[in-house]
């Protein structure tokens, strides 16, 4: 009879650490997801940026295409040798779009 109150007790004391270990687990798992939400809402609002085509003039007969972007964003930009620039443009009639 005292071995099973023994074995009764060692299982409770087992079962009593196991489900301190996995809550404070849990616990630990939702804090560190609850921070990596904020840090990744707070990463999206630095990052916003906001492109706006300023208009310019119209070059007729020529080769060169100018065109002013101007950031309204609240980070900077860099990079722009990475960039895809696409210009779209009308000649001969027809609409062409190429890629610089």
């Amino acid at each position: 009879m005292g071995n099973l109150l023994m074995a009764l007790a060692a299982i409770a004391v087992l079962m009593t650490g196991t489900l301190s270990f996995t809550t404070a687990w849990i616990a630990g798992a939702d804090s560190s997801a609850e921070a990596f939400e904020a840090a990744s809402d707070s990463r999206w609002q630095i990052d916003r940026s906001s492109l706006r085509h300023i208009a310019g003039c119209v070059i007729p007969l020529g080769t060169t295409i100018s065109a002013t972007i101007e950031n309204d964003g609240q980070s900077p930009l860099g990079g722009f040798g990475d960039w895809d620039v696409i210009a779209h443009y009308q000649s001969d009639g027809s609409v062409s779009v190429e890629r610089l």
